[in-house]
């Protein structure tokens, strides 16, 4: 007995180790300029996202857009809802193509770059939504659920630029990464500066995919 018992203790304590390293690896926050250089990538990296944005006026909620993404490079593909009323694009090589519903016909748009054709749908652009041209200050704020999984999440305040910074005021994000560092979702909270009861709240969920391809809707018929 004593022997087994010799035998089973440095086992023990190998597995002990084991599951104390384990656990410190995944309840330590991930470095906080890792969590920052992702986000920045993020906004403009291939892969799907979903996107929302609600408004909120003296405790009524409405939606202002809610819809799924794919980004290829300078290639868009958008699809969901603003105000309410279906909104499909694409924004490919140059042009910009919108499906109107009550033509039931795809309609073209020259645009010069992506940056141009962004200027049509600002509010539609993860990236225009979330510019900045600096994080003053980034603190931990703990681990929270998200899709079923644990994140670590992060409070932001940035230097706002484009339309939020034009509308909006008191800014703020909060960031969601994982053990490693890379980002999951963004959220975006601000104040209209016309009427401080209107709150803008926006998420972001992405998921990076090098694999994506965009093809643009056929117009032939």
């Amino acid at each position: 007995m004593k022997i087994k018992i010799k035998l089973l203790l440095p086992l023990l304590i190998v597995l002990l180790a084991a599951g104390g390293i384990f656990f410190y690896s995944n309840s330590r926050p991930p470095d906080a300029a890792r969590v920052q250089q992702s986000f920045a990538q993020a906004l403009t990296a291939d892969g799907r996202f979903e996107f929302s944005c609600m408004l909120e006026t003296d405790g009524e909620q409405r939606e202002y857009f809610w819809f799924t993404g794919e980004r290829c490079g300078e290639n868009r593909h958008l699809k969901g809802r603003v105000l309410g009323s279906p909104l499909e694009l694409y924004y490919y090589d140059g042009n910009i193509y919108r499906y109107d519903e009550a033509d039931g016909q795809w309609q073209t748009f020259a645009a010069e770059d992506i940056q141009q054709a962004a200027a049509l749908y600002a509010e539609l652009e993860p990236s225009g939504t979330f510019a900045y041209s600096e994080l003053m200050e980034m603190n931990y704020q703990g681990r929270c659920p998200l899709n079923d999984k644990k994140v670590y999440q992060f409070q932001v305040v940035p230097v706002p630029t484009g339309w939020v910074a034009d509308f909006f005021t008191d800014v703020g994000y909060t960031l969601y990464a994982d053990h490693s560092g890379e980002l999951q979702a963004a959220a975006l909270k601000a104040v209209l500066k016309d009427d401080p009861d209107t709150i803008l709240a926006a998420m972001l969920l992405f998921e990076e995919d090098n694999n994506i391809e965009i093809q643009p809707p056929d117009i032939s018929n």
